[in-house]
């Protein structure tokens, strides 16, 4: 299992492979519909100005003072599609950002979990995303720890089986319950019966 290091929610990029890899996409699409759209405007306004430049037989002076006027819109639009792309990707980080930040959280409490310590409550910011699942695994600190550790009919099952082994003069496996279980004192009397046995 891996261990979440703690992070800081000040950094824009808190998994920067899945997060680039997800803006990167955005890039792509953007990219393509882009020089589709500036292509068949590009290709349209070059059109007129070559039309222009032969149905009204415009010398060289003509001709550029004609360019820059249909130039115009083509450097504006070009200008438009570049803030697009940046809009787009500065939205989908920070998008990420709020995905990414709850989730390095909400793994960091469920290894806490796994490990058998009680996890410290998840705490986000109002505009993270996930607030329900965080609220969610929130209520689960307030259970009892024998809840986490799967206790009550978990803990029976564990013991049962300790007793078929020991009837059956199996090796005696070491029971693994939490301290504070409901079923941890049988436990250790089983363990004592098993090492009497087995000597």
């Amino acid at each position: 299992m891996v261990k979440l290091k703690a992070t800081r929610r000040g950094v824009i990029l808190i998994e920067p492979y899945k997060q680039l890899r997800f803006g990167l996409t955005f890039l792509i699409i953007n990219l393509v519909f882009s020089i589709l759209v500036f292509g068949v405007f590009g290709y349209y306004l070059w059109d007129i100005y070559e039309s222009l430049s032969i149905y009204f037989q415009l010398d060289k002076s003509e001709s550029f003072i004609t360019l820059a006027k249909i130039g115009k819109p083509a450097i504006i639009g070009l200008v438009l599609i570049i803030c697009f792309i940046a809009t787009t990707l500065f939205i989908s980080a920070r998008y990420t950002h709020q995905i990414y930040g709850p989730m390095v959280s909400i793994l960091r409490f469920l290894d806490d979990l796994l490990e058998g310590k009680k996890p410290s409550p998840i705490q986000l910011r109002s505009s993270d995303q996930l607030q329900d699942l965080a609220n969610k695994l929130n209520q689960l600190t307030q259970k009892p720890i024998e809840k986490f550790e799967g206790g009550g009919e978990h803990s029976k099952k564990q013991i049962l089986e300790g007793i078929n082994d020991l009837i059956e003069g199996k090796d005696f496996k070491k029971l693994k319950l939490p301290a504070n279980d409901q079923y941890a004192e049988v436990a250790g009397k089983l363990e004592q019966l098993a090492q009497k046995i087995q000597q």
